[in-house]
């Protein structure tokens, strides 16, 4: 039994690197010195082809402050056995990506590293500081992430700390997802401001927000 469930998993680990590489070739983002690098999307978009829900991957967040963010990703089958493994470090304000969304960012250069790890690389190991929430309920992340990347003036004085300790508050006793897509409409400008004056804070909103959507979508 066991040698039949590893010979179709290097069965299919191989042909998910083929067709990536294919993939890359026909659809890559074009790199300095000629080389192509493909997105993480198309990447995870093989990943599901080639394993379907035998395999999943997991993000964890190592490190996060006003200066950087740190996330590990790691790829298991159904025994739990680790097949693949990646780090990312994104420092806020490095690029246009990170000054909004630097924690979507890391998550997502993490994933690709751990798909990467697999031989599902696409040409090249690093990432393109994609924008790609696909993960998880990356559109949910992303409702958050789009809001807070709109200009908004900054208001001086604003409890931040305290304003944080009420929405979390209120996040975590949502009973229904109405509430939360309700959230970010009635929160929209504040959100913006958030964001603009402490980001750090924004993303444990984001945290705290997509922590709950994942209770409520099991």
């Amino acid at each position: 039994m066991f040698d039949e469930y590893f010979q179709a998993t290097q069965a299919a680990t191989i042909a998910a690197m083929a067709e990536a590489e294919q993939l890359n070739q026909s659809d890559g983002v074009d790199q300095r010195g000629g080389k192509k690098y493909l997105e993480v999307k198309h990447r995870i978009s093989v990943f599901r082809r080639h394993f379907g829900t035998t395999m999943g991957i997991e993000t964890k967040i190592l490190d996060i402050d006003e200066q950087l963010v740190r996330v590990q990703a790691t790829i298991r089958d159904q025994a739990s056995m680790l097949v693949g493994s990646g780090i990312a470090e994104e420092r806020r304000g490095s690029n246009n990506v990170n000054k909004t969304s630097a924690l979507e960012n890391c998550e997502t250069s993490a994933i690709g590293r751990a798909l990467a790890s697999m031989g599902m690389h696409g040409g090249e190991y690093a990432s393109a500081n994609e924008l790609d929430t696909a993960h998880r309920n990356g559109a949910a992340i992303a409702s958050v992430a789009a809001v807070s990347a709109s200009p908004a003036q900054a208001t001086p004085g604003t409890d931040w700390a305290g304003y944080l300790a009420d929405k979390t508050d209120e996040i975590v006793h949502f009973e229904r997802a109405s509430q939360l897509h309700g959230f970010i409409q009635d929160e929209n400008e504040m959100l913006q401001k958030l964001r603009v004056e402490q980001p750090a804070l924004a993303d444990k909103l984001v945290i705290c927000w997509t922590q709950k959507s994942e209770e409520l979508s099991r």
